[in-house]
């Protein structure tokens, strides 16, 4: 089977954009998935409750709440 390479768009609402690196992001993509740039927390940052919902790949990452109430999809 061949797989179909990544593409993304950028759905990040203006007042979010920076120049600079470091700024949280939204983007959607072509495998019906967002992917979503923010801090990685750090490991005693994270409950257990949360570690245990972190799969192998995975990591917990934190965004404003703004950023996800002001996407517009």
């Amino acid at each position: 089977m061949k797989k179909t390479k990544l593409t993304i768009v950028e759905k990040t609402p203006a007042i979010f954009n920076c120049v600079a690196c470091a700024c949280p992001s939204v983007f959607e993509t072509n495998r019906g998935t967002y992917m979503i740039v923010g801090k990685e927390l750090n490991q005693k940052e994270i409950s257990k409750e949360i570690k245990d919902k972190i799969g192998t790949g995975e990591t917990g990452i934190e965004v404003p709440r703004e950023l996800v109430a002001s996407i517009k999809l």
